[in-house]
């Protein structure tokens, strides 16, 4: 009897005992909680939403037809709806969630019903829906075409300055899109713009896709090789002179238009340079033409001048000298005495050491009569001294004969001795 009471005692006061009640509260919630959850265990639903789709398009029926998908954002999501115990869904995440499409049934180019498969990785879990089920994709045959990239230029060069010479590289671009699109394609192009342009251009400039009418290609669904090529362009200043040549004689040539016509092959050169040092040219002195080497009419070829940092678009130029049908040539001989020597240095003296001296003069018949030793002076220019002594004669008119065309044919030279 004492034994009972000490059992109920025990007990009671584990009744009473706030820590043992505490205990067995937190064992009765484990239990129930394991039970609901293993035992009873009942169905549950979970919503994935924005789960990715994969194409899975490489190595699919109309990949391997050469047949390409048009969307232009492939990009594919849908809302994913799952069913199954809890147990089993407190383990099934987003990215366990697999959604491809099935393209097995497109084999040729069209519009398709593309219905999306998807998968847990977990058989104790079921998709229970998906939405959309399915997406409209189009298909179309897919080509590939090589095509040069042409360079037009927009707006203008300043006053003066030309394009002369340009680059493209890549010279071509691959096109690869829907056949169909590609056929349309009349020309790829890519624009400079030159307004205000005096030095070379160069960048990297878009490239234009158009079809022949000139409109834009719908590029949605092409693929560039090259979206933009590089250019150059060569900008230089240019401006067309006038060629000139100059007459000389170094033994005296007057008047001498009446004598002879001078005519060149070409009336314009184009000269490309600096624009400081163009813009004040309109003419150009070509070379000389030494009238005292011409016998007859005839040709000459003259070599363009030399001037840095300037260009020519010819290397010489052909001068036709075609002398007067009455012009003739008359024969002087000059004595030493009626020679005179100018420009001798102060404090020297110069003395001709030759004899007489000839020499062949041309004009026109009528006018070369009037022209003797006595209307004429002939001179020694002793200025540039020689060792040699040898000096060039001069011939020049008197006031009663200056207005008579003439000039000197050959060349004439003395001998004079300055002491």
């Amino acid at each position: 009897m004492t034994k009972k009471k000490s059992i109920g005692a025990f007990l009671g006061n584990l009744l009473h005992n706030n820590n043992f009640l505490k205990i067995l509260s937190v064992f009765l919630a484990l239990f129930v909680w394991t039970y609901i959850l293993y035992i009873v265990n009942p169905v549950n639903e979970a919503v994935f939403d924005k789960v990715e789709v994969d194409l899975a398009f490489e190595g699919s029926v109309p990949d391997r037809n050469g047949y390409m998908y048009l969307m232009t954002d492939p990009n594919l999501t849908v809302s994913v709806t799952v069913s199954g115990s809890r147990s089993e869904l407190i383990n099934v995440s987003k990215e366990d969630i697999k959604a491809t499409l099935n393209m097995d049934a497109v084999i040729s180019e069209g519009t398709y019903n593309i219905n999306v498969s998807v998968s847990t990785g977990n058989k104790h879990v079921t998709v229970t829906d998906v939405y959309p089920k399915n997406f409209t994709i189009e298909f179309a045959a897919e080509g590939t075409r090589e095509i040069p990239v042409q360079l037009l230029a927009s707006g203008s060069l300043p006053a003066g300055y030309e394009v002369d010479g340009q680059a493209i590289s890549p010279e071509t671009i691959t096109v690869t899109g829907p056949a169909k699109t590609l056929e349309t394609i009349s020309k790829a192009y890519i624009t400079v713009p030159l307004t205000n342009a005096k030095e070379n251009i160069t960048g990297a400039f878009d490239v234009s896709l158009v079809t022949e009418s000139g409109e834009n290609v719908d590029r949605r669904y092409l693929t560039l090789s090259n979206a933009s090529v590089e250019a150059l362009l060569n900008i230089y200043y240019r401006k067309t002179l006038t060629p000139t040549v100059e007459i000389t004689n170094p033994h005296g040539c007057y008047n001498e238009d009446s004598l002879f016509v001078i005519t060149l092959d070409t009336q314009k050169i184009k000269a490309t340079g600096a624009e400081n040092i163009l813009s004040g040219l309109n003419e150009l002195t070509v070379g000389t033409i030494d009238t005292s080497k011409i016998t007859k009419s005839g040709t000459v070829t003259i070599p363009l001048p030399q001037i840095e940092g300037v260009t020519f678009d010819t290397e010489e130029v052909t001068a036709t000298v075609s002398l007067d049908k009455n012009v003739t040539t008359k024969t002087l001989t000059f004595n030493t005495a009626s020679i005179t020597c100018i420009n001798v240095p102060t404090g020297k003296v110069a003395r001709i050491d030759s004899g007489k001296i000839t020499v062949r003069i041309r004009g026109k018949y009528d006018e070369i009569r009037k022209l003797s030793t006595e209307t004429l002076k002939c001179q020694i220019d002793v200025s540039a001294q020689n060792d040699d002594g040898t000096y060039p004669l001069i011939i020049t008119p008197t006031a009663s004969v200056s207005e008579i065309a003439f000039d000197v044919v050959g060349s004439y030279s003395a001998k004079v001795n300055i002491q």
